[in-house]
């Protein structure tokens, strides 16, 4: 029986979970491409084939939602299943109009097919939009939980920035740890946490820019006030190492790349 040939529509984020969860072991399908927008330098990327599976031994490309038409034709896609969020009904809308003209279904994808199993009780934050505060409202929750002697672990889909393999497990460490602290430092010089700043200031208050801003520089301050000498040397050599030098210009050039309202809200 073929198999039926899907493109995942979406952002890097729900798309990649739609992917794992329903189609990663999935013999009926074959997931030929995603398609990427809303954030910046997705496309062009291929999702690793270490993440994809053994289905999938030369993982997926990213390529741009513009090429959706072309794709549709050139990849005999049969369903494209619609991935993201911070749209309006009718731009969801408009978009199935688009896929249906070309021949394709268009699809949503429910709970019953995407959510995660789970053996223990679970709280979901939720929200429709980025930057409404999932990320506080889970701390708060799990600083409550834990204050009733209970054990949390937070779970989210995945996320673009940085490298997908090595990032497929993160563990939350103390700060008090120098190697953690460190890697909190250095991913202020990541290009994808640029990134994700600048959709975070596009979609906050301008009081709200404030306090994250200050609380920022505050943690900067209080490092670079309490380093031990072993941490100057680490993070020393790093920034003198090729690897260094190279994240600290990337991000200085996609920093200044922006807009002066975005520069100042993270200054």
């Amino acid at each position: 029986m073929p198999k039926t040939r899907i493109i995942l529509m979406g952002a890097a984020g729900r798309d990649f979970h739609n992917f794992n969860t329903l189609f990663r072991a999935n013999a009926r399908f074959q997931v030929v491409a995603f398609t990427a927008t809303q954030i910046p330098n997705i496309d062009g990327r291929r999702y690793p084939a270490k993440l994809a599976g053994k289905l999938y031994p030369k993982g997926i490309p990213i390529r741009p939602e513009s090429e959706l038409p072309r794709l549709i034709a050139d990849l005999k896609v049969d369903e494209v299943i619609f991935s993201y969020s911070d749209v309006s009904h009718q731009y969801v809308m408009d978009k199935a109009s688009l896929v249906l003209s070309l021949g394709a279904d268009f699809r949503l994808l429910g709970g019953d097919h995407t959510m995660l199993k789970s053996k223990v009780p679970v709280v979901a934050v939720v929200a429709v939009r980025t930057g409404s505060g999932k990320s506080q409202t889970s701390r708060k929750v799990c600083e409550f939980l834990r204050s009733k002697g209970m054990r949390v672990v937070a779970v989210r889909h995945p996320m673009p920035y940085g490298d997908l393999v090595k990032q497929r497990m993160q563990r939350y460490g103390s700060l008090a740890e120098p190697a953690n602290r460190q890697r909190a430092f250095l991913d202020f010089f990541n290009v994808g946490h640029v990134e994700g700043l600048k959709i975070i200031t596009s979609l906050t208050r301008s009081a709200e820019q404030q306090t994250n801003t200050a609380a920022m520089a505050q943690w900067i301050a209080h490092y670079r006030r309490t380093m031990s000498p072993e941490e100057k040397r680490a993070l020393s050599a790093y920034f003198q190492s090729a690897a260094g030098r190279k994240a600290a210009e990337e991000a200085t050039a996609k920093t200044l790349s922006e807009s002066i309202p975005y520069r100042e809200a993270n200054a």
